[in-house]
């Protein structure tokens, strides 16, 4: 139990009270419709959310949830992995704002005779509670990050709270926030972790480093520290550079390997250029090969300002790769301070810089909070991850 009476969960854990109601559902199995307002960004990015449906949509399919994933703006080329798994997902192709995605949307709950609506994204929390209360299906609620609404949207979304069946949080941050912000009495709210492909990150990749330096012309004994996301002003990639300079002070050859895409990435160019520090950062661009990447570096920092449960360090941990980060959202429920990784308090650039000089000089420390990491990270799998999400189905639509 935590302070506000609801349990939180691990991936595992399933709530195995109530139960299917065969008499309201029938015999066949449940409907639910997977939404979100986009599927990944315009400019072809894709983020932590984008890799949590296209991990466990496919997995939810294959274990008995008929899943209808729909989403309000317009087809995103993540769609074709989807799809190589046998999913098919639904584009709106609306608007942001365009009121008539919640004809189209009842339109497609009709047609698949969906059951319940597990949505995401502010828009479609919004349109998919008054879709459902139409409909008379039940809603999910599925909040991944710790980005609280503006003043009238929170308003909207307060007070749709009571038609809401229940809240998943990716974290305790997230639950906090969700409880506050949108209204959600603390007993319709759980936290479950998101999962990982653990093997994926885990399996040696001694090619990949020397292909990846090669690639990005690091010289084989520098120390490289990667910063793995979105390149948005939340995500601290100005808090890294100012880092760098002490860095280098000790180390040179040390490269920062910046990977992502987003709109902050020519400012944060430009603030390299003028710092001097082109030729000690290498920015990649999006990629697909993120265990690769990761194999390739020797540390990960995340010094971001604002985190629900960042994919970067749950990989980073999964790959061996020993974290300093931030101490924002749910970052120390992954990491515990000199266990698992090092934390920073947010903002800190010099406690920044002093943290990544302690994992460059100090192996036998990386070894230790790279091994514990690794123990910890391996239960986050996908397999309960689902079964747990089928059984907060099962228990709302009982």
């Amino acid at each position: 139990m935590n302070d506000n009476g609801a349990r939180r969960e691990s991936p595992g854990a399933v709530n195995g009270t109530g139960g299917l109601n065969g008499k309201a559902l029938g015999d066949g199995p449940i409907r639910v419709l997977f939404m979100n307002d986009h599927l990944g960004h315009e400019s072809g990015e894709i983020h932590g959310v984008t890799s949590y449906f296209l991990t466990v949509i496919p997995e939810l399919q294959r274990r008995g949830v008929e899943v209808v994933p729909c989403f309000l703006r317009d087809r995103h080329a993540a769609a074709r992995e989807l799809e190589a798994r046998g999913v098919r997902p639904i584009f709106l192709d609306r608007s942001k704002w365009d009121p008539l995605a919640l004809l189209d949307m009842m339109r497609v709950m009709r047609e698949h005779r969906i059951h319940l609506v597990h949505a995401a994204g502010m828009k479609s929390m919004l349109l998919g509670r008054v879709a459902a209360r139409i409909l008379g299906a039940k809603t999910i609620l599925h909040f991944h990050d710790t980005r609280t609404p503006g003043r009238l949207i929170g308003l909207v979304q307060r007070t749709l709270a009571p038609w809401t069946s229940h809240g998943i949080a990716v974290s305790e941050a997230v639950r906090d926030t969700v409880v506050k912000e949108f209204g959600l009495p603390p007993s319709k709210v759980r936290t479950v972790y998101n999962p990982i492909a653990f093997e994926r990150f885990a399996e040696p990749r001694s090619c990949a480093h020397g292909r990846l330096r090669r690639e990005f012309e690091i010289p084989g004994g520098a120390p490289v520290i990667g910063i793995i996301g979105r390149m948005t002003r939340d995500k601290g990639h100005g808090d890294l550079l100012r880092a760098l300079p002490s860095v280098l002070e000790q180390h040179p050859e040390t490269v920062a390997l910046v990977v992502g895409d987003g709109p902050t990435r020519p400012r944060t160019q430009q603030m390299a250029k003028e710092a001097g520090l082109e030729g000690s950062v290498r920015f990649t661009g999006h990629r697909p090969d993120i265990p690769d990447v990761l194999a390739a570096i020797d540390l990960l920092a995340l010094p971001s300002v604002r985190e629900g449960l960042p994919y970067s360090i749950m990989e980073a941990m999964a790959a061996g790769r020993p974290v300093v980060a931030f101490e924002v959202g749910g970052v120390p429920e992954l990491i515990a301070h000199e266990k698992e990784g090092l934390l920073v308090p947010a903002g800190d650039v010099s406690a920044l810089s002093a943290s990544i000089l302690r994992v460059l000089d100090d192996p036998a420390l990386s070894h230790r909070m790279t091994a514990a990491a690794r123990r910890k990270i391996e239960g986050f799998t996908l397999a309960a991850h689902v079964e747990t999400l089928k059984g907060i189905y099962r228990d709302v639509l009982a």
